[in-house]
């Protein structure tokens, strides 16, 4: 905990995290002796002659996500308990928040498409390509080579039908969600886009911040808990 020395409604030192050495050393300057300070933090606001020592309040109302607001210069209000700190709050330029929501896109949507490999080699991953094509050419043509599908039913002992009708279920099912993933990303950066060339043109909208906010709560408001859970 921080504390501030006090006199009459002004802070004379402070705030700093307890330190007997410190705050007796500020004493000092004042005539006061050092030996009226506790060794261990103070559970609650001392009287040192006609100086007090008073614990730091913090009541800033830090809006979230943080990094969307500066934090002003710090505002030290004296009470009769404590020394009630408030650091003005306010939003960056649409500039900076528009950037970091970008970003904030990005890394969801890399982290979403890992979620589809999970569960499998980098090797496994590798061989996907060549599965889907062998799936697919099989399926028109059963009569197709496919050395990989038929190693694959051997050692599994079924049919390569069972192995062409399991891949084309899983690549319909990937490429549904990838296209999932990408839609949304690309969506929401398309609506930054849109407010991004306002901007440009000094026509940005006097609700750009509430925009942006919703941008960013929204853009992935149809995603499954899977891929949510990935990327909270």
């Amino acid at each position: 905990m921080e504390f501030c020395l006090t006199s009459e409604g002004r802070v004379l030192f402070g705030p700093i995290k307890y330190s007997k050495t410190q705050f007796a050393a500020a004493l000092a300057h004042h005539g006061i002796p050092a030996d009226l300070l506790p060794a261990p933090t103070p559970t609650e606001p001392l009287q040192l002659h006609h100086l007090r020592l008073l614990p730091v309040t913090d009541l800033t109302n830090q809006p979230e996500p943080a990094a969307w607001y500066h934090t002003g210069q710090p505002v030290l209000t004296v009470t009769d308990t404590a020394v009630e700190r408030r650091c003005p709050v306010t939003p960056y330029p649409f500039s900076h928040i528009d950037s970091l929501i970008l970003a904030d896109i990005s890394t969801a949507q890399d982290s979403a498409l890992a979620v589809l490999e999970q569960g499998y080699t980098e090797r496994e991953v590798k061989s996907w390509h060549q599965q889907q094509t062998e799936a697919a050419a099989w399926s028109l043509d059963n009569s197709t080579p496919v050395p990989l599908l038929e190693n694959l039913a051997a050692g599994r002992g079924v049919s390569v039908a069972e192995v062409a009708e399991k891949i084309q279920a899983k690549v319909q099912q990937a490429s549904a969600l990838t296209g999932l993933i990408l839609g949304a990303a690309q969506g929401a950066g398309d609506k930054i886009a849109e407010l991004q060339a306002l901007d440009a043109d000094d026509n940005l909208p006097d609700d750009w911040f509430d925009q942006l906010q919703s941008i960013s709560q929204t853009w992935r408001n149809n995603w499954p808990p899977e891929l949510l859970k990935a990327t909270d």
